[in-house]
C-alpha cells in the first residue's frame, strides 16, 4: 500500500484511501507489539488494579455493591458495543469496498505480478480479510483491557473518596464483609435503569484488603493511614499505565487526527461524484467513537481526582488537631497535588475537550484540503 501511495503522490483520493488504511493497521500492530513485548509489565498492572476488586465485590454495604455492578454494565455494553462496530466495519469493508475497488480487493497496493489472475485474486483477498480481521481483534482486545483498567481504577477511587469521608470511628463503622439478606436480594436484582442515586451511597469504611479487615483498636488516624496506603497504591496503577500505553496512544491520537480528515474529504469527494459514502461514514463513525470513549474515561478520571481531594478536606480532620493526622493529611494533600490524569504522550491528555480540539484539527485540514483540490 505504501509503494501505491508513492507512486500516486499526486492523486489526493488515492493517498486519502491509502491512509484510511495503514493507518490504523499500523497503530493495531504498534498494540499488538507493545503488548506481547511488554507482557510481564501488563500483566502485573492487570493485577494490581483488579486484585483489590476481587476483595471488594465481597462487601456488605449496597453502596459499594451498587457501584461494582454499575460498572460491570458499563463494561458488558462496551463489549457488546466494541463487537458490533468492528463486525459491521469489517462487513461493510468488504461488502462495499470491494465493489467500489477497481481491482475488486478491498485494499489498493501495487504488485510485481497480475493480481488479477484467479488463484492470485484469491490469495491476496484472503490475506487482506485475514488481516483486516485480525486488526478488528487487535482493536477490541487493546481498547477493553485499557478501558477496563481506567474504569476499574475510577470504581476504588469513588470508594477510596468515602473512606475518606467516614474516617470518623464514630460516625461510620468499619465494613465486616458480612452481606445480608436485605443487601443480597437487592443486589440480586439490581436493574441499571431502576437504581436511585441514593443507593449508590457508601455508608461504612470499606477495606480494600483482608489487612484492614479485623482491627482491634480502630482510630482516625488508622483509617486515614489506609486511605493514604490505597491512595498511593492507585496513583502508582495510573502512573504505571501511563508509562506503558501513552506513547501508544500519542500516536492513536495523531493517527485518528489524520485519518478522520482523509475520511472527510473522500466523504465529500464521493458526494461530488455520486459515490457511495457508507465505508467513509461508518470508518469516520467507528475512529470518532474509539476516540471519544478514551477522552471520557480520562475526563472521568480527572473528575474523580478532584473529587477525592474534596473528600480529603471533609475527613473531619479538624476534630484530631494533633501532629501524627497533620502529618498524615498533609501527605495525603501532596499526593493530591498532581492530577490525575490518562495521558497519551507528553502532548495530550485524554478529556472531553481533547476530543473536540481533535475533530476541530481535522476539520480544519480537511477544509484547506478541500479548498485545495477544489
Amino acid at each position: 500500500m505504501a509503494l501505491h501511495m508513492f507512486k500516486n503522490m499526486t492523486n489526493v483520493e488515492t493517498i486519502s484511501d491509502v491512509v484510511g488504511f495503514l493507518a490504523p493497521l499500523s497503530v493495531t500492530t504498534m498494540k499488538s507489539i507493545k503488548l506481547s513485548t511488554m507482557q510481564k509489565k501488563v500483566d502485573q498492572l492487570i493485577e494490581s488494579v483488579y486484585k483489590p476488586v476481587e476483595f471488594l465485590k465481597y462487601s456488605s454495604d449496597i453502596g459499594v455493591l451498587t457501584t461494582i455492578r454499575t460498572a460491570m454494565y458499563y463494561q458488558k455494553f462496551e463489549s457488546i458495543l466494541f463487537a458490533s462496530i468492528l463486525s459491521i466495519v469489517t462487513c461493510i469493508i468488504f461488502l462495499v469496498a470491494s465493489e467500489l475497488s477497481e481491482t475488486g480487493l478491498v485494499m489498493p497496493g501495487q504488485f510485481p505480478f497480475d493480481e488479477t489472475a484467479p488463484w492470485i485474486f484469491q490469495i491476496i483477498f484472503f490475506m487482506q480479510f485475514w488481516t483486516i480481521f485480525l486488526g478488528c481483534i487487535w482493536v477490541g482486545l487493546f481498547d477493553l483491557l485499557l478501558l477496563g483498567l481506567i474504569r476499574w481504577i475510577n470504581v476504588q477511587t469513588s470508594i477510596l473518596q468515602s473512606n475518606y469521608k467516614n474516617c470518623e470511628p464514630t460516625e461510620a463503622k468499619r465494613d465486616n464483609f458480612i452481606v445480608s439478606k436485605e443487601t443480597f436480594n437487592r443486589i440480586e436484582t439490581y436493574d441499571y435503569f431502576k437504581v436511585t442515586e441514593a443507593q449508590y451511597k457508601i455508608k461504612v469504611f470499606i477495606p480494600f484488603e483482608i489487612d484492614e479487615l479485623n482491627v482491634d483498636n480502630d482510630s482516625f488516624a488508622l483509617r486515614l493511614k489506609s486511605c493514604i496506603k490505597n491512595q498511593k497504591r492507585i496513583v502508582n496503577c495510573i502512573n504505571n499505565f501511563n508509562d506503558t500505553f501513552s506513547l501508544t496512544l500519542c500516536i492513536q491520537i495523531i493517527t485518528s487526527n489524520a485519518v478522520t480528515c482523509f475520511y472527510l474529504y473522500q466523504a465529500a469527494w464521493a458526494i461530488k461524484h455520486n459515490k457511495s459514502i457508507i465505508k467513509c461514514c461508518i470508518m469516520f463513525f467507528s475512529v470518532t467513537t474509539e476516540l471519544f470513549y478514551y477522552c471520557i474515561y480520562g475526563t472521568l478520571l480527572g473528575i474523580q481526582g478532584d473529587a477525592l481531594r474534596e473528600s480529603q478536606y471533609n475527613s473531619s480532620w479538624n476534630n484530631y488537631l494533633n501532629r501524627e493526622v497533620s502529618n498524615l493529611l498533609i501527605n495525603a494533600m501532596i499526593m493530591s497535588i498532581r492530577p490525575i490524569e490518562m495521558k497519551a504522550g507528553y502532548f495530550f491528555t485524554f478529556s472531553v475537550q481533547t476530543f473536540i480540539s481533535v475533530l476541530q484539527r481535522a476539520y480544519s485540514f480537511f477544509a484547506i484540503l478541500n479548498t485545495m483540490m477544489n
